[in-house]
């Protein structure tokens, strides 16, 4: 139920707006109790007259409106037993009344106004708090009359999700993350959920999880590390009500904010391992393919092995180690097996890269090219179907060392990682602007997602990734001016 709830002058606009009938609105007065007039509009100017002349009260009138949910329906006498709850509990018994009786599309609502002027004192009743009251006794006529509780304010997500603090922005800025949709998801998450087990499934169904905050009672932290505190603006809920919602969970239990964070961090490393693996399987059997594509004009043409199979045999002698090494006396050939024989015909490219160890020098697409080799031959420890072509069938295959048990990365590691690649990506821009070569050891710290869109885009893809660095590199300077 809703009671809203106003003080207010001007009898006769009040009665007018009571008993006007609207579109699709129908108003009957049920109820006009202690005026001697016969109509409501008499009535009001009457008692509003009474205040100007006899007190100094300007706004005589006290009125109610009684709402339903939609679906909800009272009889008759339990509209007027709502009006006699809140007369008792403000005190209003014995002051003049009229109920009047909207319905508008098919349902129907109760307007009461109580003429606040005694006629015994002649003083206006005093309501002070009336607002909470009212609330009260909305509650308790839910709980009397079997019907739907509703929020005691009224909801607005626009309102509710707005105005983030100046910390969050920045927070999100930073991130580069969507700070109304992080705030949309925590907030269906807390309505979709009914006690504390189900908010944390859907939390983490959503890449979130639960935790204690240090000032909070509890946080929720996404994948990147980002901290939102669950109060009023990201649920809408107060700290008693999520303490109340959240009471079949053990707050000791939880993970702090840094447990969380190296949670979240073993979480990204077991899915980005997942990734890796299904990428080398992926270009394990495109190289396979390849090698079945590329072997059969081979066998018609033997004139054309030879010198293939004297790069293989070359190729064959060192043994690979854990630490990746170009072979100096490799032919630039390479690349064009890899790319299944297409490479040759292509146009030179722009950008060339530069071993600084062997000297060896390498388009970016066949550098790219070979870095993967070396990454897919680490992970699923045997290529067959390139050996077979190298060899012609008449070597064994090579195959790498067993492959060591891997353990996640700490937190240290990952940032040295990062901070690796930032100073790899600056040394590329700067080189690419020069015009100078590439050092081939900038190549090698580039994700293996990057290295395959080099070997796929070469110089294009290349210029891409500068500027798309430089782009990052200037908004993070920006917002490093901004909070200071």
């Amino acid at each position: 139920m809703i009671i809203k709830t106003a003080v207010r002058g001007n009898g006769g606009k009040l009665a007018d707006y009571l008993l006007k009938d609207k579109k699709n609105d129908r108003a009957e007065l049920l109820e006009l109790r202690g005026w001697t007039a016969s109509t409501l509009n008499t009535a009001f100017r009457l008692s509003e007259t009474i205040a100007q002349q006899k007190t100094h009260c300007e706004k005589p009138f006290y009125h109610v409106s009684f709402r339903l949910p939609a679906g909800e329906e009272l009889t008759p006498e339990q509209w007027a037993h709502c009006a006699d709850t809140l007369e008792k509990r403000l005190g209003l018994e014995g002051h003049h009344r009229a109920l009047v009786m909207h319905t508008y599309k098919g349902e129907k609502h109760l307007h009461t106004v109580w003429d606040r002027i005694d006629e015994h004192s002649l003083k206006a009743a005093e309501l002070r708090y009336e607002h909470l009251r009212c609330k009260d006794i909305a509650r308790a006529l839910e709980k009397e009359l079997g019907l739907q509780r509703v929020r005691n304010q009224k909801r607005d997500p626009e309102r509710e999700l707005a105005a983030p603090t100046m910390a969050e922005e920045q927070q999100a800025r930073r991130k580069g993350q969507d700070l109304k949709e992080t705030r949309s998801a925590l907030r269906d998450a807390w309505e979709q959920s009914t006690d504390g087990q189900g908010f944390a499934a859907a939390l983490d169904k959503r890449g979130f999880l639960l935790a204690q905050g240090d000032k909070r009672d509890y946080v929720a932290m996404d994948e990147q590390g980002s901290v939102y505190s669950l109060g009023k603006r990201t649920t809408g809920a107060t700290a008693r009500e999520v303490r109340a919602k959240l009471a079949d969970l053990d707050r000791e239990r939880l993970p702090t904010v840094e447990q969380a964070r190296e949670e979240l961090e073993a979480r990204q490393q077991a899915q980005e391992r997942a990734r890796q693996a299904t990428k080398e399987r992926e270009q394990a059997q495109e190289r396979e393919d390849v090698s079945e594509h590329v072997a059969a004009p081979e066998r018609a043409a033997p004139e054309v092995r030879e010198p293939w199979a004297q790069g293989a045999q070359h190729a064959a002698t060192p043994e690979r180690t854990t630490e990746w090494k170009p072979e100096p006396t490799r032919e630039p050939r390479d690349s064009e097996r890899h790319n299944g024989l297409q490479a040759a015909n292509e146009p030179s490219d722009r950008f060339r890269v530069v071993d600084k160890e062997t000297g060896l020098e390498r388009s970016v697409s066949a550098f790219a090219g070979k870095a993967l080799d070396y990454l897919a031959t680490q992970a699923e420890g045997v290529i067959e179907g390139i050996a077979s072509l190298f060899d012609g069938g008449s070597a064994p295959p090579r195959r790498s060392a067993q492959e060591p048990t891997r353990t996640p990365k700490s937190a240290l590691q990952r940032l040295h990682e990062r901070a690796a690649r930032e100073r790899a990506l600056q040394n590329i821009s700067q080189s690419v602007k020069r015009g100078d070569d590439l050092n081939a050891a900038d190549l090698r710290t580039l994700l293996p997602v990057e290295l395959e869109r080099l070997r796929e885009g070469g110089d294009d893809y290349l210029m891409r990734l500068v500027k798309r660095h430089d782009r990052e590199r200037e908004e993070r300077d920006r917002g490093r001016e901004r909070e200071r």
